[in-house]
C-alpha cells in the first residue's frame, strides 16, 4: 500500500497551524519549540508490503525495490523467512529521519514538543528512563492531543501515547540533580511498541512488542537558574465544532452498533446485518 510504504518509511510531515494572538498565557505562547516527527520504521513489514505489491501471487518470490541495502544483499521477503526477518529486524523509532538523536536543553526551562507520530499499524509509549545517579530529572506536561487543547490544561503524564497519524503537544522541563558532575546531566528517552491487532476472550491480544531507546535529551547546567515555575492550568476558548458531548442526551432510535471484526469470517455489521469483506464493494447496509 503506498501509504504504508511512505508514511511507514518515515515520509511524512506536519502542518502547523499558529494560534490567534493571546489566545494562549503568554508562559505556554513563549515557550521555545522543538517539532519532532517520530517515525516507527518496521523493515520486515515494508519489506513484505513492497513484495505483495511487486508479485501476481503470494508464492512467487521478487527482488526488493525500495527496502534493499548493498550490504545484505540476501534480504528478500518470501513466505518462509517472514518469521525470521521480523524476529532479525527489530522496529526502531526514529526522530526527524535521526536513529538515537540527542536533544540540548537549557535546565529549568521550559519547552514544548509538538510529536507527530506514523507507522504501518503499531502503537506507541514514550516515557523518561529512570537514569538513576547524576541523571537529570525531568518532566512531562501534556498541553493537548492531535491538535487540540485539553479541557483543562496542564496535565502530567508519566507516558506519552501515540497511535498512528496522532499527535501529541508535551512541555517538558529537566533539573539536574546534585550528584550530577559537569557541563550537563542527561535522560534518556524509551520507548515501546506494541502490535494488538485484536481482542479474545475480553482481553488485547499482543503479536509484538519492541522496547528501546529513542532519544537522549542532554541539559546544561546553569548552576544560578531558579527551579522552572510550574505551568499555571488554563483553559481556552474552543470552536463550536469540539462541544463536549459526553454528557448528551441521544434519542434512542439514533443509537446503532458497528461491528468490525478482526479474525476471519470479516462480516462487516452495522445493527447486526452484513455480508463477508471482500475486494468486491460491498452493498449498502441500510
Amino acid at each position: 500500500h503506498a501509504t504504508a510504504a511512505q508514511a511507514g518509511g518515515g515520509a511524512h510531515g506536519a502542518l502547523i497551524v499558529d494560534d490567534p494572538e493571546d489566545y494562549l498565557p503568554s508562559e505556554v505562547a513563549s515557550m521555545p519549540e522543538k517539532l519532532m516527527f517520530l517515525s516507527l520504521v518496521n523493515i520486515a513489514k515494508c519489506m513484505r508490503l513492497e513484495a505483495w505489491g511487486l508479485l501476481k501471487r503470494k508464492s512467487e518470490t521478487t527482488d526488493q525495490v525500495l527496502w534493499k541495502n548493498d550490504a545484505y544483499p540476501g534480504w528478500k521477503w518470501t513466505e518462509e523467512n517472514e518469521k525470521e526477518l521480523e524476529d532479525t529486524i527489530e522496529p526502531e523509532l526514529v526522530v526527524n529521519g535521526q536513529f538515537r538523536p540527542k536533544m540540548t536543553l537549557d535546565e529549568s526551562k521550559w519547552y514544548r514538543l509538538r510529536m507527530v507520530f506514523a507507522s504501518i499499524e503499531q502503537r506507541v509509549e514514550v516515557w523518561l528512563a529512570d537514569g538513576g545517579l547524576g541523571a537529570a530529572n525531568c518532566e512531562f506536561q501534556l498541553i493537548g492531543k492531535d491538535g487540540v487543547y485539553l479541557h483543562e490544561a496542564p496535565r502530567p503524564i508519566q507516558r506519552i501515547h501515540l497511535s498512528s497519524g496522532s499527535r501529541a503537544d508535551v512541555a517538558v522541563q529537566c533539573d539536574c540533580t546534585w550528584r550530577a558532575n559537569g557541563p550537563t546531566c542527561g535522560a534518556k528517552v524509551m520507548f515501546r511498541s506494541v502490535w494488538q491487532p485484536m481482542k479474545a476472550m475480553g482481553n488485547v491480544v499482543t503479536m509484538s512488542e519492541t522496547v528501546a531507546e529513542m532519544m537522549t535529551l542532554e541539559v546544561k547546567r546553569d548552576q544560578g537558574a531558579s527551579p522552572a515555575e510550574p505551568i499555571e492550568p488554563f483553559e481556552v476558548r474552543r470552536p463550536c465544532y469540539l462541544a463536549d458531548l459526553r454528557t448528551a442526551v441521544v434519542p434512542r432510535a439514533n443509537h446503532h452498533e458497528l461491528n468490525l471484526p478482526m479474525i476471519s469470517p470479516l462480516v462487516v455489521q452495522f445493527d447486526g446485518h452484513g455480508e463477508v469483506w471482500s475486494h468486491k464493494g460491498p452493498p449498502a447496509l441500510a
